[in-house]
């Protein structure tokens, strides 16, 4: 802003040393410090889910598969239903998630990511299902003929 007094120049040094505006500032960039570590530690609840939706979801399936089949057999029921089973709790998980917060002056709708988030996991869960199902199929093909009920794939 320009100067009345003297016409030329601003006011910029006598705000820049006046006690209550370098005070209000300093209060203005403490605020904006806690709001900016308070933002972090909300993101940082949902970024521990990355992997979600950075990692692949066939390649992941088949390093299930290739760690724990045997000799090119698929894995154990057992260890297919505890996948699931974590996935399971992984989805639960995100559902306690916090949708919204107000942090400072901002509010933060997160649900957007938390919606995206549940479809990755029930598209993880859903996946090892299919394996499951597949692997029942191609099992039970052969024998199709000697089963008393036809097979009908759901």
């Amino acid at each position: 802003m320009k100067r009345l007094d003297i016409g030329e120049g601003t006011y910029a040094l006598e705000l820049e040393e006046d006690v209550g505006i370098m005070d209000a500032v300093s209060r203005v960039q403490t605020m904006v410090l806690e709001n900016e570590h308070a933002c972090l530690q909300f993101k940082a609840q949902y970024a521990s889910f990355e992997y979600l939706w950075k990692e692949d979801l066939q390649a992941t399936l088949s390093d299930f598969i290739d760690q724990n089949g045997n000799d090119g057999e698929d894995p154990p029921l057992e260890l297919f239903d505890h996948e699931i089973a974590k996935y399971k709790k992984i989805q639960e998980r995100i559902q306690t998630l916090q949708a919204t917060c107000v942090i400072g002056w901002l509010k933060i709708d997160a649900k957007p990511i938390k919606q995206a988030l549940a479809t990755w996991v029930t598209k993880v869960r859903v996946l090892r299902l299919s394996q499951i199902i597949d692997d029942l199929f191609a099992h039970t093909r052969p024998a199709k003929g000697r089963l008393p009920l036809p097979i009908v794939r759901p």
